[in-house]
Order: C-alpha cells, then structure tokens, then sequence
C-alpha cells in the first residue's frame, strides 16, 4: 500500500463492530456501476464464497484485490468512502465470523492474551476500600497524559492486576521496556498523549506474534482490513502487523483518526477494541457521550465495557511498578542493534543468508512480517533488517545482488490423482517448498484444491 493511501483512507474506514448482515446493502448509484467497481465486486463475491468453503488463503488474496482495486481508482467523481466502507464492513463481518466459528471448533485452544485479561474475575471494592485507593494514588502524584479516573471498575481491575493476573502483567511489562523509547516517538509525532504506548500491556502483553480467536494480530493487535486501511501490509507474502514499529505507527494513525472523530479519549479506546460503528451506534442510541454510562447499558459487549477499566488499571501499574508490587526487569527486543539494508526484490532469504554470512534464521526472526522464504515479488526492493554487526562490504554485496527470477510463483488447481511430489516435479521445485509456500503440514491434498507454486520459469 503506497503512502498516500492511508491520507485517503482516513474518510474511508469505518469498522464492522457489531454489523450483523450477510450481505453488502448496496448505496445509491447509478444503473451502470463502474468497470472498476463491478470488478471490485466480483472479487469480493469470490473471497466470499472460498471462504464459505474453508479456503481463507485463496479467499484473503480475493478480498486484497477488492480493496486495491479501489484503493487505486483516481476518479474524482468516485465515491470512495461510501464503497470502502461497504467492503470493508463485509470483509471485517466474514473474517470474524469465520475465525470465531473454527475457535468454537477448537475447545482446546488458549484464549489470547486480551481475553483472558477481559475475563479475569472481578471483585469491586466496598465505598471505604475505593476511597482509601483514590487518596492512595492522589498521594502518589503520577501525571497522566490521559484521563485517568479510578472507579469501582478501575479498582477492581487494579486489585485482579495485583493479585490473579500477576505474572501476566509481570511480564508484559518486562517485554515492554525496550519499545517503550521508540513508541512515544512515534506517538508524540502524531500529536498523541504518550501514555498510549502502553496499549499493548492488555491487548497482546506486548508479544509481536500474538493472534487472537478472531486473528487480530500483532502487538497492537489488528484485524486484517483495518490494518490494510491505516498502511500496513497483509497478504500471503507480507503482514506487517508483525512487525512491533510499523504496527505502532498504524495504531498511531488509527487512534489519531478515532480521536478526530470522537474527541473523547474513553469512547477511543472503546472504539479501538469495538470498532467506532458499534460505539457510535450506542452513542445515537443513548443520547449520551460518556463512556461509564454507555458501558452500564446493553448496548456494548461485555470485553469493551471492561476494556477501559482495563486499560486504565494497566497505566497505572505502568507509570509505577515498584509502588503496586511488580519489579520491571528490562530486557533486548528481537530487534535491538539491528540495522536496515536496502536489497533486489524477488531474493530468497536463503541467498540472503549465504551472501551475508547472516543465518536464514536469524534474517527470518528480524523479519517476522515475511510469511514466505523470499522477499516480495511486486516490489524492486525490500528494506530487510540485519544484524547490526554485519560487515559494510557485506552491505554493498546485498544492495548488488540481481533479483532472482527463478522465484517465479503460479497457481496450481489440484486435480483427481495428484500428489504433491507429482506437482513438484511438473513445476521442477520440491514438495518441501511447497508445503513451505503452501503453509501445509502434511502430505495430503485434495481436488480443487489451489496450490501455491514456486517455479522455475519455463
């Protein structure tokens, strides 16, 4: 996604929230759509329909081309943020829906890191036990960025933080220390309160690779779409959620643009967990703007009505560990010492590693956001992240090595018969490769089936 996208997308993005239907209610428009459109469509039929049939790979590529496809029309009559709108609310809708249906499948499988924090029991303090707490940190004289209000709510998230959710906090905020510096960078920057650097404390405990049920992903936690929206990439070959810096500065952008809409710092964070749709529905519904009194109704689920309370429990405890009982021992991230080059693109993270002197594993661990063994295929250069000892001259040799053409990918529509070593030959690859390029864990396929091909050009 180019630059300037995000400047125009920021009129466009609108979550899914709570939005229910099944298919696109369609706005005004004229008899004929536009070529341009009616493509955008098609393909956001076809994602649809792969994605009823189990086939989230083939149907994501779908719905990237839907979105791009509009996100490039330079028509000025053209009505971007209606139809963006639309489809990123269907697309948002299908994904959550699709994912929360395999966890349900799933019984055994972890909660993420935010919905065991929203799910931790509560306890609210007696009037005497909330009073002493309020003169406590009135004492303590921390100064917020943020509003900080310290309710029954707030309390009982701050005693569950103490108590019950001790080690998790405990180490969150261990793995927060050495992004800290960097984040209120980039969030003082936007214009933004510095103390929203420790959003990751609740929605990911600052691990880079965390996924919820929903596949929220990240440290800053991103659902596909609204990362897209707001600059970051996500698609077979790339998903930058992964990577902890340019998902902070889209969570930057994000909550720059929810604030622009909402100028009330607890009805955004409430949006950036629910989605703005669903906080401004309860707004309209409600006559009112305060979040605590919103929260006391029906009209948000329980994980955003407790995710403020939430949050502000976390900031507190991180503007002062050793006062509430935690010992910040700080350590390195993944990523510390580490230094850009600018390298060809197509090039196998296997040359790589030869040509650099840098084991595969190691490039691979400081480049979390390549899903694939190589670099993009639709850009000429890649910036790739190395250790930060590697020699200058190694460097030189990198920014000059020719693109490597033989990672020429196709598609491969699995017929009756097949095997993968049967595929692997025809395309003169392994069937190691393809289960890499294919995310496949074992041998087995089946008709109709589309395979991912990394070949040799013919």
């Amino acid at each position: 996604m180019s630059g300037a996208k995000p400047l125009l997308l920021f009129l466009a993005v609108l979550l899914a929230g709570g939005c229910t239907v099944n298919r696109i209610v369609q706005p005004q428009a004229e008899p004929e759509l536009p070529v341009f459109l009616q493509r955008s469509r098609n393909h956001l039929a076809a994602g649809t329909d792969l994605l009823a049939a189990e086939r989230s790979s083939e149907a994501r590529l779908h719905f990237d081309r839907a979105l791009d496809i509009l996100l490039d029309v330079s028509d000025p009559s053209f009505d971007h943020q209606e139809w963006l709108q639309l489809h990123v609310d269907q697309i948002a809708h299908l994904e959550l829906q699709y994912f929360q249906d395999r966890a349900n499948g799933q019984g055994g499988r972890d909660d993420s890191f935010l919905e065991q924090v929203i799910s931790t029991p509560l306890f609210l303090p007696s009037v005497r036990e909330l009073q002493k707490l309020q003169r406590l940190e009135a004492q303590r004289g921390r100064i917020y960025d943020l509003p900080v209000v310290i309710n029954s709510q707030v309390a009982a998230f701050l005693k569950a933080f103490q108590g019950v959710r001790q080690p998790q906090i405990q180490e969150a905020l261990n793995r927060a220390q050495p992004y800290l510096a960097d984040f209120r960078a980039i969030f003082r920057e936007q214009g933004l309160p510095e103390d929203l650097v420790y959003l990751p404390i609740i929605e990911s405990g600052f691990r880079t690779h965390a996924v919820s049920r929903a596949r929220a992903t990240g440290m800053w936690q991103f659902m596909a779409a609204t990362a897209r929206l707001f600059g970051l990439r996500v698609d077979w070959q790339v998903d930058e959620r992964l990577d902890p810096y340019k998902s902070a500065r889209a969570a930057a952008r994000y909550l720059d643009y929810l604030f622009e809409n909402f100028k009330d710092w607890y009805l955004v964070l409430a949006s950036y967990n629910g989605g703005p749709g669903r906080i401004q529905r309860a707004i309209n519904r409600l006559g009112k703007r305060d979040f605590f009194a919103i929260a006391a109704s029906s009209h948000l689920v329980r994980e955003t009505k407790n995710y403020v309370p939430a949050f502000l429990a976390s900031l507190i405890i991180a503007k002062d560990p050793e006062g509430h009982g935690f010992t910040v021992n700080s350590r390195q991230s993944p990523f510390t010492g580490s230094i850009t080059v600018t390298v060809p693109s197509p090039v196998s993270l296997d040359n790589l590693a030869k040509n650099s002197g840098v084991p595969g594993d190691e490039i691979r661990r400081l480049n979390p956001e390549l899903l694939q063994d190589f670099t993009p295929f639709n850009q000429k250069t890649y910036e790739l992240r190395l250790p930060a000892e590697a020699q200058t001259t190694t460097l030189s040799d990198l920014q000059r090595l020719p693109p490597e053409k033989e990672l020429f990918v196709g598609w491969y529509k699995v017929k009756k018969g097949d095997t993968l070593y049967g595929i692997a030959r025809q395309f003169r690859t392994t069937v190691q490769h393809l289960k890499n390029a294919n995310k496949l864990r074992s041998n087995l396929i089946k008709p109709g089936q589309q395979l991912l091909i990394p070949r040799r050009r013919s």
